[in-house]
């Protein structure tokens, strides 16, 4: 069975896509989209692809980071209140 490589590299592009909501899941399917591409030589494709990668690496940590630093105003007030009922 013959693949053609183009064909190959949209279809791995529809599954990153299609699996956008799930970043573990977009990253290793734009890696192989970049592996598709390096193996053509496709070189400023397979850049775009890491850079890709670096995106949504940088999405997930930025929505960690706001959410670790949103929880820590909330968790601090409540446990110098609860401390606070504790020992008066």
């Amino acid at each position: 069975m013959t693949l053609d490589r183009y064909a190959a590299a949209e279809g791995f592009y529809k599954q990153a896509m299609a699996y956008a909501p799930v970043p573990d899941l977009q990253i290793m399917w734009l890696l192989h989209l970049c592996d598709a591409h390096q193996e053509m030589q496709s070189w400023a494709e397979a850049a775009q692809c890491a850079v890709a990668v670096a995106g949504v690496i940088m999405q997930v940590l930025i929505f960690f980071l706001e959410f670790v630093f949103c929880c820590k105003n909330l968790v601090i007030p409540l446990w110098s209140f609860f401390i606070f009922k504790i020992f008066l």
